[in-house]
């Protein structure tokens, strides 16, 4: 009889933990539902290879196992341009997007890319989610903003060393976004906007002699052997977002999206650029110990000059946010606000 009692109550007590765990999280009880993730780094990328691995993981762990991923890198499912697109029509239910991929659809979110504007990628990141998630409510209605992040800014790397503003004109400069192409135009430089894979052919055969970009991402792509000037300093961003197609969300039993909510957070937002952020800082000091390198400080001539350069940049960014309904004048001040709250300028 005791034996029987003691069954009896080892039973319940396994049915009381199977229903406790029915009621957290990741129930047992949801449907399992599978998610598919596009994004366009390659398998070599610290996006790739930390940042979304570190994430899906995270949300497969605390669903219990209910939500799984099936992740596309390196443009699978569709060009680096089109992710905004894909995640609003359903050909993947999340996507990694680069708002400056389309100059003047997301123009709030282009401020990001202002040359000047930040120099630490951490606290931007946090100024970024902060000011700008309320904002996508509306200008990126179409889908559900999780994450916001930052890059660590662009620096121009080159064959020789620039000193003055003179020395931008006539300059091949490589550009990663619009923004940069309108400003390096303004110094008197040559855009020419091809993507970073084909940067490396175009500098080597001469069609451009400058690059803005980060400083690991010079090593990754092999232009280091090529370009041996950097100047220290931010040049520009730039601002990214991590997106849902709503319909895919709205799928999602009330645990699982609970379970979604908690891992869209500035705090997810911060930890989901950390790895990449870190790369590039990183890569500053190997570009600094390779023989034949030489990183300068610019001027403070230079900086006031190169500065001043960006008041047109900022006036036609600030007409396009007005056009589209907003207050451009409160906008930036309150993205300035941020940034300073945040540490990062």
């Amino acid at each position: 009889m005791q034996q029987t009692n003691g069954r009896r109550a080892l039973r319940t007590m396994a049915a009381g933990f199977v229903l406790a765990l029915a009621c957290g999280p990741g129930s047992a009880h949801d449907t399992p539902v599978t998610l598919r993730l596009s994004h366009w780094s390659p398998p070599q990328h610290p996006m790739s290879q930390i940042a979304v691995p570190e994430w899906v993981n995270a949300i497969e762990k605390d669903s219990g196992g209910s939500i799984k991923f099936q992740v596309f890198p390196s443009q699978q499912l569709g060009k680096a341009i089109d992710h905004y697109d894909m995640a609003r029509d359903g050909v993947a239910d999340i996507t990694w997007v680069n708002a400056g991929l389309q100059p003047g659809r997301f123009p709030l979110a282009q401020a990001l890319e202002m040359p000047w504007l930040y120099s630490d990628p951490a606290g931007a990141t946090l100024a970024f989610d902060e000011w700008y998630r309320p904002l996508a409510e509306k200008e990126m209605k179409d889908v559900k903003v999780c994450l916001l992040h930052t890059l660590y800014p662009s620096v121009i790397h080159s064959r020789r060393e620039i000193k003055s503003i003179d020395d931008f004109k006539g300059l091949k400069m490589r550009t990663a976004n619009a923004t940069q192409a309108r400003y390096a135009s303004t110094l008197g430089s040559v855009i020419v906007p091809v993507p970073a894979p084909e940067a490396r052919d175009a500098i080597e055969k001469g069609v451009a002699d400058s690059i803005l970009f980060p400083w690991q991402s010079l090593i990754i792509f092999g232009i280091d052997n090529i370009l041996t000037y950097h100047m220290d300093a931010p040049f520009s961003g730039n601002g990214f977002e991590l997106i849902f197609n709503k319909a895919a969300y709205d799928k999602l039993s009330p645990n699982q999206k609970k379970v979604i909510d908690a891992h869209c957070t500035p705090e997810w937002s911060g930890r989901f650029a950390s790895a990449w952020n870190n790369m590039e800082a990183e890569g500053r000091g190997k570009l600094a110990a390779k023989p034949g390198h030489v990183i300068y400080k610019p001027s403070d001539q230079f900086m006031t000059g190169v500065r001043a350069a960006v008041v047109p940049i900022k006036q036609e960014w600030a007409d396009s946010v007005r056009k589209a309904g907003y207050d451009s004048d409160a906008m930036w001040n309150a993205l300035i606000e941020k940034l300073k709250k945040n540490k990062a300028m």
